[in-house]
C-alpha cells in the first residue's frame, strides 16, 4: 500500500482549520480490504503531536480530515502522517506531508 497526503495550505494560522486529503492505493490499484487498521498522525510546528485516531477508508481511498487550530496554537508548518497498525499493534507509516 501507498498514501499520499496533501493540505490546501503551506502554513497555519491560530483559529485556521486544517484541512488534509488523504489518498490510499494498493501497488496494482485495486481496492484494498476492507476494515484494515489505518490511524493518522498531525504534528504541530514545535514537534507536539496534537491528534492521533483512528481513519476508515472509502472503497475508493480517499479520506479528508478538517481539523480546526485553537486561539493559542502555533502559527507554522504542521506534518501529518498515515499509518497502517498491524495486529501487534506496531505501526508502518504509509505516507506523510508537511503544509
Amino acid at each position: 500500500l501507498q498514501a499520499f497526503l496533501f493540505s490546501d495550505r503551506g502554513i497555519y494560522r491560530p483559529g485556521e482549520t486544517i484541512n488534509v486529503g488523504m489518498i490510499v492505493k494498493s501497488g496494482d490499484w485495486k481496492p484494498f480490504p476492507e476494515g484494515m487498521p489505518f490511524e493518522v498522525g498531525v504534528t504541530d510546528p514545535r514537534g507536539v503531536e496534537i491528534l492521533r485516531r483512528p481513519v476508515k477508508f472509502s472503497p475508493t481511498g480517499f479520506e479528508e480530515l478538517e481539523l480546526p487550530t485553537e486561539e493559542s496554537s502555533p502559527t507554522g508548518s504542521y506534518q501529518f502522517a498515515l499509518y497502517l497498525i498491524d495486529e501487534r499493534k506496531n505501526e508502518v507509516q504509509l505516507g506523510g506531508a508537511s503544509a
